[in-house]
């Protein structure tokens, strides 16, 4: 489809509640499952590059006028987060030119950081993600998203699901 890039990442965080903070927080690797580097005409070696996830809070927001004898409920949850600096790089090679290898460089993360700049909070520290599909059940709640600017060529989809699975 032309020159540009495509990346693909994943993480799984376990999030605890930390008694020293009093919050419910954690971190892993962000995996780079695919990238791809496109350039017409060249031949692209591309190379995967991860980071780390970091989950800085989560907290929820609990049903209001709960019914006398009733546990009442979760209806959102807000997690702050930052989503980790990803490292891919790539080669192109195009005939009668030497080769140029480009530093590894955070193209994922430059990317979620755009389609994403209006869930950034100072005050928290972070991304905040609200809204989200509570079910309250063991796949406890997700939330997804398409974002896309079609005069930049630029499509992100993304899911955050949250998984209640106590020790």
């Amino acid at each position: 489809d032309g020159d540009g890039y495509t990346s693909s990442v994943t993480s799984t965080v376990k999030i605890q509640f930390n008694a020293d903070e009093i919050r419910m927080r954690g971190q892993a690797p962000l995996v780079n499952k695919a990238f791809e580097f496109r350039t017409e005409g060249c031949a692209v070696t591309s190379n995967r590059g991860g980071g780390t996830f970091e989950a800085i809070d989560l907290g929820y927001t609990p049903q209001k006028n709960i019914p006398e004898g009733e546990l009442g409920k979760v209806i959102d949850f807000t997690l702050i987060y930052y989503p980790g600096n990803t490292s891919e790089s790539f080669t192109i090679k195009c005939e009668d030119q030497p080769a140029f290898t480009a530093p590894a460089s955070p193209m994922w993360t430059g990317i979620y950081l755009v389609t994403h700049q209006f869930e950034m909070s100072q005050a928290s520290g972070g991304f905040e993600l609200k809204d989200w599909e509570v079910f309250g059940n063991e796949y406890f709640a997700k939330k997804e998203w398409i974002t896309e600017y079609a005069s930049e060529g630029l499509v992100e989809a993304g899911t955050f699901k949250l998984f209640h699975r106590p020790n």
